[in-house]
């Protein structure tokens, strides 16, 4: 008696090509639904931001009369005068009394209200009382990290304008917006504050580009020891532009400890109240 024979038929493989695309495009439909995720995300936190800040803006005036009730030092408030800078605008009036409390606050307000004075001016402040104290040669006090070379530039005139009509020629304060700026430092002697994009800072920090430790007068520079304040102009900026990797090198492994004063501030995406300004202190 013959045996059964069971036929089995074996669906021929798929060719390589063939599963590489089904491959691809798998992880191109992961992919946009990632986007679509991050997408509104963003559009919801957007929003709360957009209601908050009108809320804000229908609770508080728009701007106090002058900067006389804000504890700015009289120094500054002179200087502001010379600048013809006679009221502070909603984001300098909310955020400027926070940060003189020594809190950490976050500021988010249109482009062209004021923001880069909402920190200038209580970050002088400190470094001038520093001054005061005869405790000014202990090293950099203040660091504002922004995004391009330009607002580097544009932040450190900031600063010379407030510290001259102020009568402060004592205050150093420094740009690293190239890598030779980074030469003229000299760490025995360091500015009080620091206006660098992240990159150029860790170069400073970690010696490179030319400029380290056996290079620059007096050694490497440390903030561990002496910074009170730091600004992050433009922090939503910073991060698209790729900074991720120098901010987390400069926070974790280039002797920056925690300060006493941080202020990321930053323009929202959307439209905005000309008046508008959420200025809050962090957890």
């Amino acid at each position: 008696m013959g045996k059964k024979r069971a036929i089995v038929e074996v669906a021929p493989a798929k060719p390589v090509v063939e599963k590489e695309a089904e491959l691809e495009s798998e992880a191109e439909v992961e992919s946009e639904v990632e986007a679509e995720l991050e997408a509104e995300a963003e559009a919801e936190a957007e929003a709360e931001f957009q209601a908050a800040a009108k809320a804000e803006a229908a609770e508080a005036p728009t701007s106090h009369e002058s900067f006389d009730g804000l504890g700015i030092d009289l120094r500054l408030r002179k200087a502001l005068k010379k600048l013809s800078i006679d009221k502070p605008t909603a984001v300098q009036a909310r955020c400027i009394p926070l940060a003189l409390q020594g809190k950490d606050v976050l500021g988010r307000a249109p482009t062209g209200s004021g923001k880069t004075y909402a920190y200038a001016l209580p970050l002088l402040q400190k470094i001038l009382t520093r001054h005061d104290s005869g405790s000014a040669s202990v090293g950099v006090g203040a660091v504002v990290l922004v995004p391009t070379r330009e607002l580097c530039q544009q932040v450190h005139g900031v600063l010379r304008r407030l510290l001259g009509g102020a009568g402060a020629a004592g205050v150093q304060v420094v740009q690293l917006a190239s890598p030779s700026d980074a030469l003229a430092i000299n760490a025995a002697a360091p500015p009080d504050a620091l206006v660098a994009t992240p990159a150029q800072l860790r170069l400073l920090l970690e010696g490179a580009g030319g400029a380290g430790p056996s290079s620059r007068p007096g050694g490497a520079i440390r903030l561990s020891d002496s910074l009170h304040t730091l600004v992050v102009d433009e922090a939503d900026l910073l991060l698209s532009y790729g900074y991720g990797n120098d901010i987390n090198a400069i926070s974790e492994g280039a002797r920056l400890a925690d300060p006493r004063n941080a202020l990321p501030l930053q323009a929202p995406r959307g439209p905005m109240p000309p008046h508008a300004a959420l200025c809050r202190p962090m957890p």
